[in-house]
């Protein structure tokens, strides 16, 4: 139940707030004793399919987190090769079968599976899960008929939340007890608290082994709730009583799960498990300890994934406006390895000098709307007279839950963009400089709406390409003259080092060596041992010697 949780708020997590995951979303949050007392209730071999919501399921039966989350992330990796996404979760080497788009097809499927084993002689029973939504379904009546008929080894368990997608079963059908539906097949039928796993476990445990015993199906109907809307995009309206509805739930998750669970996606998950332990001790007296791999590799897999480190991402990095900055930035971003080139989109009107990127693998293209629909981070990279323009054309595709925006533009601050494209976006102002193409900038940071993850994922991008700095915005401007035109200053002292080189004697070449290293060396003196410049100065100066007359000299001019 723990991790089937934690999965969840992480999952979310990354849905809402990185805009990682996309597409449909069902997640299992509130439901999750249903799939550990199945688990526990039934063997390895017993097939389970089950509707869209089938995430929680999906790990109760074997599938690991890491297969879950990767589908999620529509990777090669996923426990359906990346093709399935979140509805459609699939395992045969963990008898799990899905995953089902269609309200109410897989009564039927799991009728077919349960007809499967008894064919082949097993003593294998198939849990078949649906929720209240298809209880409403004609595949239902059928799938129930034919199982009686044949007394196939099935459980049909109804995962009933309420709601079915936002109605009230209520206002939807005469039978509000859907385990009253059994009766027209002479089938035994049972209501069971969803909310507790021993409760789920000892009802399934007897339907499991009137199953095997060849005595056919049982209609169990698990009265649960989920505590997010029908799909994670979809608003939560606690108004009319049904703030209180949920709110009951949850006292009542709170009094019966085995471990103490904290419902609470801004945590982190290292300190959500510890919260949740630390809570479960004080209430139980009792010690649970959650396992340090557990925690080890979840902060692994999170790291790589929002690190964008992880082969097979989809699209995800989109720069508008492919001039020095924004090819510097997808330079960067190649050469630090931090995502694959064809997983960045740069975007032109004159696509033709953007070749060397394309040559690279870059996803190049002059549309703008088109080249934000499969992206997570939009980073603003044109002149400040063509923000205005471009953010009116991208709005009406622009999700607040989907993308991040990143500006880069010079002038622009950050109130200005929510002028145009309201206050619900996560917005980044930064400020590298063009030592970014070689990963040795000096970015600086302010952001308004950022969480924890997006802030992660920012610093990771950026740091990927340098050093970050968070700043307030009042400072950008001076952040500016330091950091970016900081670079053209550094290079004008350069040269003068070279021309006096040149001057003492060095060809241009050994000349330009020596000065552009002297001063990388120095700088590296200052990062590395954080120590004041003028402590550094002191070790190379002697009295009456050359380089306290060059100093002298240089504050004189």
């Amino acid at each position: 139940m723990q991790l089937i949780r934690q999965f969840e708020l992480k999952a979310e997590e990354m849905y809402k707030m990185a805009g990682k995951i996309r597409g449909f979303f069902h997640a299992y949050i509130g439901q999750e004793a249903i799939a550990a007392g199945c688990m526990t209730a039934t063997n390895h071999d017993d097939p389970f399919i089950t509707g869209y919501r089938d995430h929680g399921l999906a790990l109760a039966k074997g599938t690991s987190a890491n297969a879950c989350m990767a589908e999620l992330y529509g990777k090669a990796t996923g426990c359906a090769k990346g093709k399935g996404g979140s509805m459609h979760f699939f395992d045969v080497e963990n008898r799990f079968f899905g995953g089902h788009g269609l309200v109410g097809a897989q009564i039927g499927t799991g009728a077919g599976l349960a007809f499967a084993e008894q064919y082949k002689g097993t003593d294998n029973v198939c849990l078949t899960f649906f929720g209240d939504g298809a209880a409403r379904q004609g595949m239902l009546h059928e799938a129930f008929n034919l199982a009686m008929l044949w007394k196939l080894p099935v459980v049909f368990i109804c995962e009933n939340n309420g709601y079915a997608m936002g109605t009230s079963i209520e206002r939807t059908s005469n039978v509000i007890d859907i385990y009253k539906l059994a009766d027209a097949y002479d089938m035994p039928g049972d209501k069971v608290d969803g909310m507790n796993a021993e409760a789920v476990h000892e009802s399934v445990a007897r339907a499991v082994k009137r199953a095997r015993e060849g005595e056919g199906p049982t209609l169990l109907e698990m009265k649960t709730y989920r505590y997010k809307g029908h799909s994670i995009s979809d608003p939560q309206n606690l108004e009319d009583g049904v703030g209180d509805y949920v709110r009951n739930y949850l006292n009542k998750d709170k009094k019966n799960e085995l471990h103490r669970i904290l419902d609470n996606a801004n945590e982190e998950l290292t300190n959500i498990l510890m919260e949740a332990a630390i809570e479960y001790k004080a209430e139980t007296e009792e010690e649970f300890i959650v396992p340090q791999e557990w925690i080890d590799e979840a902060e692994q897999r999170s790291a790589d994934l929002r690190s964008g480190r992880d082969k097979g991402l989809t699209l995800e990095e989109t720069i508008i406006g492919g001039g020095n900055l924004g090819s510097a930035i997808a330079e960067g971003l190649i050469a630090a390895s931090f995502t694959q080139p064809e997983n960045i989109i740069v975007t032109k009107r004159n696509v033709s000098t953007l070749n060397s990127l394309k040559e690279k693998g870059v996803v190049i293209t002059s549309n703008n709307v088109e080249a934000i629909t499969q992206a997570s981070y939009i980073i603003l990279a044109v002149k400040p007279f063509q923000i205005k323009e471009i953010l009116e054309q991208l709005k009406p595709n622009l999700n607040p839950s989907q993308h991040t925006l990143v500006s880069v533009i010079t002038g622009v601050w950050i109130k200005d963009i929510p002028e145009i494209m309201g206050n619900d976006f996560t917005i980044y102002r930064a400020m590298p400089n063009t030592a970014i193409a070689i990963q040795q900038s000096m970015t600086c940071i302010c952001s308004t709406n950022a969480t924890d993850a997006t802030n992660e994922f920012t610093s990771n991008l950026f740091n990927n390409l340098g050093k970050t700095v968070f700043i307030e915005e009042k400072l950008m401007d001076a952040a500016t003259v330091l950091a970016a035109c900081g670079t053209a200053y550094a290079m004008r002292f350069i040269r003068a080092n070279i021309q006096g080189g040149i001057e003492i004697g060095f060809s241009a070449q050994v000349a330009s060596l020596i000065a552009a290293q002297t001063v990388k060396g120095a700088a590296e003196l200052l990062l590395q041992r954080n120590t004041h410049p003028e402590q550094e100065i002191d070790k190379v100066t002697t009295p009456k010697g050359c380089t306290i007359a060059g100093l002298n000299e240089m504050e004189h001019q």
